[in-house]
C-alpha cells in the first residue's frame, strides 16, 4: 500500500463536494480510498483548506486512477471547486520507534 497526502485550497464548497464525491467513486475502482479528510487549524477565515490522506494498493493503481478518462470532463468542475492542490506521494514509509532509530520499508 502507498499513501498520498493532498492539500487542497477550496474555492467553492458545493462544487468541491460534488467533485470529490465523483472522484472518490472513480478512485475506488482502482483500489484507492479516502482514509482521512480534515480541515487544519487556520488563522485566516477567508481561506478554506482540506487535507486528504488517500491509500492505493501501489503506484500503478494511482497512475491508472490519474489517467482515467472520466476525470477529463470533470476538469471544469474541479476548477470551480479547487484553487490549488499539492500532492505528496509516499516514496517510503518511516517508522520512528521509541528508541529513536528510524526504520524504513
Amino acid at each position: 500500500m502507498i499513501e498520498v497526502v493532498v492539500v487542497l485550497d477550496i474555492k467553492d464548497l458545493d462544487s468541491f463536494v460534488e467533485y470529490e464525491t465523483a472522484a472518490i467513486e472513480i478512485m475506488s475502482e482502482y483500489g484507492g480510498k479516502l482514509k482521512s479528510a480534515f480541515e487544519p487549524d487556520s488563522s485566516n477565515p477567508q481561506s478554506r483548506q482540506e487535507v486528504h490522506i488517500l491509500e492505493f494498493p501501489d503506484l500503478a493503481s494511482l497512475a491508472n486512477y490519474r489517467a482515467d478518462k472520466r476525470l477529463g470532463p470533470m476538469a471544469s468542475l474541479r476548477s470551480r471547486a479547487i484553487a490549488h492542490s499539492k500532492v505528496y506521494v509516499a516514496s517510503r514509509v518511516i517508522d520512528y520507534e521509541i528508541s529513536g532509530a528510524a526504520k524504513s520499508d
